[in-house]
């Protein structure tokens, strides 16, 4: 360790394999000296970002809209849950449990038809097991049909007792989609 003024500097970290030096401070040596040249080359220039990413909102509003739309139906129906459980005593949050249902359902309907469209990418491919039957979509299907039934406990009488029954099993059942839909994506 080198000492000057008040301050440490670190040494140099140099790997030489026969006699010919590769990598200082883990950067390869011919990696730097590309990098060197091209900075030299851009002195004083403005650069341009070629061939860089452009946002074109239009055109990505309407891409993949399945990816999107499908975290409403997991919003709001576990914020439907985290409100019957703030109000589990006295049922103030009744109405607001079913308006978010309402229209987690709804999204939920959404999110199949979105997702319908969306599978082609996968057919024929290896993963096409987890988009397709008995997975990833199949659980959606009946993710969305437990969003509807729990909404259905709150406006039919004789479901009423049903309601926690629904609550629990909605979560569950949007928690594994969910986790079936974010794995399905890491795989794209």
């Amino acid at each position: 360790m080198k000492i000057t003024g008040k301050k440490y500097e670190k040494p140099d970290t140099v790997t030489v394999i026969n006699g010919n030096t590769i990598i200082i401070n883990g950067i390869a040596v011919s990696d730097s000296i590309i990098a060197l040249n091209e900075a030299e080359e851009h002195k004083g220039k403005e650069v341009l970002n070629e061939g860089g990413f452009k946002l074109n909102f239009i055109d990505t509003m309407f891409a993949h809209v399945h990816n999107k739309i499908t975290h409403f139906p997991i919003l709001l129906a576990v914020a439907a849950f985290l409100f019957a459980l703030f109000g589990y005593k006295n049922n103030k949050f009744e109405t607001t449990i079913k308006i978010l249902l309402l229209f987690a359902g709804i999204f939920a309907v959404v999110a199949f038809i979105t997702g319908t469209i969306q599978i082609e990418p996968f057919i024929g491919k290896p993963k096409e097991w987890l988009a397709n039957a008995n997975t990833h979509r199949t659980l959606g299907i009946v993710s969305g049909i437990s969003i509807w039934l729990w909404y259905f406990s709150f406006v039919l009488k004789p479901w009423k007792k049903l309601k926690w029954d629904f609550a629990i099993i909605t979560v569950i059942l949007i928690s594994v989609t969910g986790f079936y839909g974010g794995v399905l994506l890491t795989l794209i």
